[in-house]
């Protein structure tokens, strides 16, 4: 089998984190500067008590390590954030937590290493080395992280600057001796730090070199570049991905389908199909399709629109946000043109099954909407290329046209089916043993008003229920506006579903929105992260009033194409594996340059008197 473009990127996003509030950040400053302080005076082996020790040590770190890193963090916030002063303190803080750290560890080092290891190397070299390293997190950090790019080379020195500052003054200043000096000039101590940044900046400058080299060479675009939006993005919002993005796209064809349903001459719901995939992530691209859609499609119809998940994989990704507008024109073609049509009463439910992989759906003005399924097995992507194939195998059945619906409802692995595969056969031969219930069709919808978060892992579109009777028979559709599900959530659910309701069939389908993915993680599936009591009690709730709902309906139904540019096929899997070979080689080429950077560094300290 295959294996999902999302797990593949998730193994580059391991290291992905959520950024603690500014109170955690600084309290934890002050927690690991006392320790340092303390370590660092019990080292010099003072003869006093140890309360004293405690009390001066804690004092010398403090003012040694958190009070430099806290002004630094001010600084850099009102120098670029006034405005959000709280969130923009928030990273700053952060920034200079890790530093701090980093700085500590490496006096401590100097301390320890400087009587039993290397004698003839000054705790001052240690100092001036730690400071450089700082330098260069801050760029890297406000440059890739928080895309403050040129800005950046104003920010990084502010942190060691301000550690040199406060040594100096400390250590003239002090009533009590400082466990770090810097032992000549500050003028001195500057020139050393530029020296040392210098040498530092250029193993960056080698790594950025041999990072960007095999994306440029592939794909004509900047990894950094890349990465850097990539964070604007998933920090702030920002869209400059998209243009990225573009360098490698494509404009392709792909079909909308659009079913119409009315009671008498008011319309009832509008089922629509792009067959695009609906990422790559937060508000990217085609992310926040499926609430957009669903939202613009109320507006137009004055009923509920619901918006599913077609026969598409993260290579149809749509490259701008904005396209969504071509979307929208197909559908509105296809509400005008079935306006001039008379709806068909008549409808059948389709069902057919081979071992795991599952057909449902119904056949409503000639035209087959089917909804695919391997639960409890993993149910993911469907490439293109087999909803293509599947939607010809249903059409030689008779029918005028064929929407093909992914259910994207069990998430359990990375694994997807590919040509050839057991699983792919399985629906064919799965739609070669349908059958079909045919009567009077009834339709009853509607939504849920609860308003779920993307951290809930619910986007726009919220949860919405389409109820389904046809001569004594019913089908449920639950439709979330979620990233898939989590399978015993999902077993829950549809327990839970079925204590208060009789249906022939009941399903929960999701539109494989990626507005919901998070920092987090590349994946947010239903039942991970949402209140489980709140999303239940509004699923039965929505279910009864989609019941109450019901009335008789007559459809029609519509397949649209487009030409939109995505990120094109196979070059999302190019991408990624890119990357990860990049990362293969990084991890034994990273640690050589950074190492060896860092002594190189200590060896013109030493020779530079």
């Amino acid at each position: 089998m295959d294996i999902d473009i999302d797990q593949k990127a998730v193994n580059l996003t391991y290291f992905f984190f959520k950024t603690p509030s500014y109170r955690w950040t600084t309290a934890w400053l002050v927690i690991v500067s006392f320790i340092f302080g303390l370590v660092a005076r019990l080292d010099l082996g003072k003869t006093e008590s140890l309360v004293e020790s405690f009390l001066y040590g804690g004092t010398d770190g403090i003012l040694i390590l958190a009070l430099p890193a806290l002004l630094a963090a001010v600084l850099a916030t009102f120098f670029v954030s006034r405005k959000q002063f709280k969130q923009g303190f928030k990273y700053f803080s952060f920034i200079s937590f890790a530093c701090a750290v980093i700085y500590g560890i490496i006096i401590l080092f100097g301390l320890i290493a400087g009587k039993r290891i290397f004698p003839s190397v000054e705790l001052n070299s240690y100092v001036i080395v730690g400071n450089a390293l700082v330098l260069v997190i801050w760029l890297a950090a406000t440059w890739i992280a928080l895309a403050y790019k040129k800005k950046s080379f104003i920010l990084c020195p502010i942190h060691p600057l301000t550690n040199l500052a406060f040594i100096v003054l400390w250590n003239k200043f002090a009533f009590i001796e400082s466990s770090v000096a810097l032992g000549y000039s500050p003028v001195i101590a500057i020139v050393k730090l530029a020296i040392a940044s210098l040498i530092l900046l250029m193993a960056m400058a080698a790594l950025v070199f041999i990072i960007n080299a095999p994306t440029k060479r592939n794909f004509g675009i900047s990894t950094i570049d890349t990465v850097t939006m990539f964070f604007a993005q998933w920090v702030s919002g920002n869209k400059g991905l998209e243009t990225i993005l573009a360098e490698t796209g494509e404009v392709i064809t792909t079909p909308v389908g659009v079913i119409s349903f009315k009671h008498g001459k008011q319309t009832k719901a509008t089922f629509v199909v792009p067959q695009v995939h609906y990422g790559p992530i937060g508000n990217l691209g085609g992310s926040e399709y499926p609430g957009l859609l669903s939202e613009w499609l109320k507006q137009e119809t004055g009923a509920p629109g619901f918006v599913f998940k077609g026969a598409a994989n993260h290579d149809f990704n749509p490259i701008y946000s904005s396209d969504l507008k071509l979307i929208q024109n197909a559908t509105l073609a296809a509400i005008q043109e079935q306006k001039k049509r008379t709806g068909s009463s008549q409808a059948a439910f389709l069902q057919g099954r081979k071992d795991y992989s599952q057909v449902f759906g119904f056949n409503v003005d000639n035209t087959a909407f089917l909804t695919l399924s391997r639960q409890p097995q993993n149910t993911e992507d469907i490439n293109q290329a087999l909803g293509i194939a599947l939607t010809n195998k249903v059409v030689s059945k008779g029918f005028a046209n064929a929407i093909i619906v992914d259910r994207h409802n069990c998430k359990v692995d990375g694994s997807l089916f590919g040509p050839g595969s057991k699983a792919y056969r399985d629906y064919e031969k799965a739609i070669d043993s349908m059958t079909a219930h045919k009567g009077t069709l009834s339709l009853g919808v509607a939504e849920s008003p609860h308003a779920f978060g993307v951290e809930e892992g619910i986007a726009k579109g919220g949860l919405k229920a389409a109820v389904f009777s046809i001569r004594g028979k019913t089908a449920c559709f639950l439709v979330i506006d979620a990233n898939n599900c989590d399978p015993r959530f999902r077993e829950m659910a549809l327990k839970k579903v079925k204590e208060h309701h009789s249906f022939d069939f009941v399903d929960i389908l999701t539109t494989d929105s990626h507005a919901v993915n998070s920092i987090s993680g590349v994946h947010n599936p239903l039942g991970e992260r949402v209140n489980k009591e709140v999303f239940l009690s509004e699923a039965l709730a929505t279910i009864e009033s989609a019941i109450k709902n019901i009335t008789p309906c007559t459809a029609t139904a519509s397949v649209k194409e487009i030409e939109i540019e995505v990120l094109g096929p196979q070059r999302s899997s190019e991408l990624v594996i890119t990357v990860n070979s990049l990362f293969a080689i990084l991890k034994i080429l990273a640690p050589l340059i950074f190492i060896g950077s860092i002594i190189l560094a200590f060896l013109a300290l030493i020779m530079v008197k």
